[in-house]
């Protein structure tokens, strides 16, 4: 069907590049009635290729092997403070879609998979969740940002100690300077969402939990010229401690402390002072006694059942501590449960080799139906004879005493052989 334009009806001649125009009324219009083609046209997505003359398909793309494979995005959430309520003005939403070698990934939607704390170094008051992404097959721009791999969340316990080399100034006195640090860190679990138009979370188990503790320790020592010394030290503790899903909390303490030494080697006494909100009742003189600072709480579930893993938070080498227990007392009742092993036993006793005939006899000795003797009844007769020198007086030897001893004799052998038989044969039927 031929298109109109102007007035004029062209329709195409053939396949070639002009084209025969006619007016509306069939009247063959232009040079001999045809007129020039300018330019090509294609479909949308297509191109005019010359070597073919014609359109060629668009290449397929190389993002669509990523269609529905999902990756995991870690997001900074906020500040959290007190009541684990984060802070507005520090509140963010994941991206809406991420960028992975050229290819998208859009937001599932989904509610988190999991939150935590401590994570991006010194970053110790903010919440983390991980996200999920599905890639669309599509090529991303530039404005997209690239994934966050989630670290592993295990608990770390990190220790330092380093000091400076000694350095004596112009009047004499040895300057050096140490620091030690410490730090325990049990990213935990976290449920977080909006409740009421609030944005916060809540802990989980186990509870999210840091400590950090950093010492500094100047110290100067002075020799007098009678052999005696001084040494002043000054040390600065800041201890950092973050529970659950609450703001941390930072105290820092600096203790002066001066000691002598005599010159023959003895204690020339020894003063130190403290100031700061991580100082000690018994640090402060004049001050009662206070409740030490409160050690990180210890959590630790399954420790009941032998079949659930042990789940622990706190101190690493209490968790240790608590593992090693568990495992040992398992160990033992396992080895002690006969219940839990009965039908191991039963099965193990079972089988032909293990059935007693109904008719079984066990030949006894026969010396036990002969009665109470085993010797002849009765004794041998006197033994007689005469000596041919002396008047050829004659003798006689009575048996009769060594029978009397036999027969008694005889008669405890029978005990002991009819026990022996009797413990024979019980033990033969499965006796103790």
């Amino acid at each position: 069907m031929g298109r109109f334009h102007a007035g004029v009806n062209f329709e195409p001649s053939g396949l070639g590049a002009n084209c025969l125009g006619k007016d509306k009324n069939g009247v063959s219009t232009g040079a001999n009635g045809y007129f020039q083609r300018r330019g090509d046209s294609c479909p949308p997505n297509y191109t005019y290729d010359t070597t073919i003359g014609g359109c060629k398909a668009p290449e397929p793309s190389k993002c669509e092997s990523t269609i529905g494979q999902m990756v995991d995005h870690q997001h900074k959430i906020g500040t959290l403070s007190e009541g684990g309520v984060v802070l507005q003005n520090t509140r963010t939403e994941p991206p809406g879609s991420l960028c992975q070698n050229a290819c998208q990934y859009a937001s599932t939607g989904e509610a988190p998979s999991r939150c935590y704390r401590f994570m991006e170094g010194g970053d110790q008051n903010s919440g983390f969740c991980v996200f999920r992404y599905k890639g669309n097959g599509v090529e991303c721009p530039n404005t997209d940002p690239t994934p966050n791999t989630p670290p592993a969340t295990l608990p770390t316990r990190e220790k330092a100690n380093e000091c400076t080399n000694k350095v004596t100034d112009a009047e004499g006195r040895v300057h050096y300077s140490c620091l030690a640090t410490d730090t325990f860190k049990e990213p935990g679990n976290m449920q977080c969402g909006e409740v009421n138009g609030v944005f916060g979370c809540k802990e989980g188990k186990p509870s999210p939990t840091k400590k950090e503790t950093e010492t500094k320790t100047e110290v100067a020592e002075q020799t007098a010229s009678d052999g005696s010394s001084t040494t002043s030290t000054t040390t600065t503790t800041t201890t950092t401690n973050c529970t659950g899903v609450n703001a941390c909390s930072t105290t820092t303490s600096v203790t002066n402390g001066t000691s002598k030494t005599n010159a023959d080697g003895t204690s020339g006494g020894e003063s130190s002072t403290c100031t700061g909100t991580g100082c000690k009742a018994s640090d402060k003189p004049g001050e009662e006694d206070k409740e030490e600072e409160e050690e990180p709480e210890r959590e630790a579930s399954g420790t009941d059942d032998c079949d659930v893993p042990v789940q622990c938070s706190g101190d690493a080498i209490d968790c240790a501590m608590v593992q090693q227990q568990k495992q040992l007392r398992c160990e033992v009742e396992e080895q002690g449960d006969f219940d839990k092993h009965k039908g191991e036993i039963e099965a193990a006793v079972k089988g032909d080799k293990f059935e007693l005939a109904q008719d079984s006899e066990i030949q006894a000795p026969s010396f036990l139906d002969s009665g109470a003797r085993f010797l002849p009844s009765s004794c041998p007769p006197d033994k007689t004879f005469s000596l041919k020198t002396n008047g050829g007086r004659s003798f006689s030897l009575s048996y009769e005493p060594l029978c009397s001893a036999a027969s008694d004799l005889g008669v405890l052998i029978l005990i002991g052989t009819s026990v022996f038989c009797a413990l024979y044969v019980g033990r033969a039927f499965g006796g103790e």
